[in-house]
């Protein structure tokens, strides 16, 4: 369908849905300025992100976060290494509380009744302001949201358990996503590959075992992730321009070729 042609007004704005073009008047005499806002909010901007980011610096700088925790033969043919179970943990803690909003009015059918450790796991769904001016405007200073970051890691190493996280990772496995999903948003970490399946079963005595190694690298994880706070907000940074630039070349295709297709050339 060819582009409709409308004169805009001084004052007039497009919703974020108008596919647009936005050109000056040939025969306009005055000088035009077209501005697009736009707020950066869904999973690749928010706390738990960041702490995804920290899960990749962890898997490159320790060999231990890229061994096997559960093997292939266990879990339906691929195999689980440590850092995808604390991809996988960190999720799992944050959709396990109701915070509200998302849309959601239960997650995970269940609720932390501890407030402090609600508020720090709820803090995790917050966006992380990447612009100096944002900074202000939410009133987050970066010792705020380093606090949050600190306060949110301690509280997950206390809250995680390999059971409730084999039991999310069958769940999302099957496709069960609807629960697991934050409003609109799926169910992905950073770095995660498309259509990773996995069916983990292990004997209770197995869980046992690989619950105190899990302990010992997620808490050798948390205390990497506080030293390395700035670096992970910096990748988080980069992949959100990253992607913002992918997202506007794509759009900018589309334009073109919608244009090419209206004027028959």
């Amino acid at each position: 369908k060819q582009f409709e042609n409308v004169r805009m007004k001084p004052g007039d704005v497009l919703s974020t849905w108008d596919l647009h073009n936005a050109t000056t008047p040939k025969d306009s005499t005055e000088m035009s300025l077209h501005l697009t806002f736009g707020i950066q909010y869904d999973f690749y901007a928010t706390m738990e992100s960041l702490l995804h980011h920290a899960v990749v610096m962890f898997r490159a700088e320790y060999k231990v976060a890229r061994s096997i925790a559960v093997r292939s033969r266990s879990c339906g043919g691929n195999s689980l290494t440590f850092d995808k179970l604390l991809h996988f943990s960190i999720s799992e803690v944050v959709r396990r509380t109701n915070c509200g909003g998302f849309g959601e009015p239960r997650v995970m059918g269940g609720v932390n009744k501890d407030g402090n450790n609600q508020g720090n796991i709820c803090n995790m769904r917050k966006s992380v302001p990447l612009h100096p001016e944002w900074k202000k405007l939410s009133g987050r200073s970066d010792n705020e949201i380093r606090d949050q970051y600190v306060h949110g890691l301690e509280t997950i190493l206390q809250q995680i358990s390999v059971m409730n996280t084999l039991d999310f990772v069958n769940k999302i496995s099957q496709g069960g996503t609807g629960t697991y999903s934050l409003g609109s948003n799926p169910f992905t970490y950073v770095g995660m590959k498309k259509n990773e399946r996995y069916q983990c079963r292990l004997e209770k005595d197995e869980i046992d075992d690989l619950e105190k190694e899990f302990k010992n690298i997620a808490s050798t994880f948390v205390e990497f992730a506080k030293k390395t706070f700035t670096e992970a907000r910096q990748n988080l940074i980069q992949t959100v321009e990253s992607d913002r630039l992918s997202r506007w070349k794509n759009e900018d295709a589309m334009l073109n070729n919608m244009n090419t297709f209206g004027t028959g050339q």
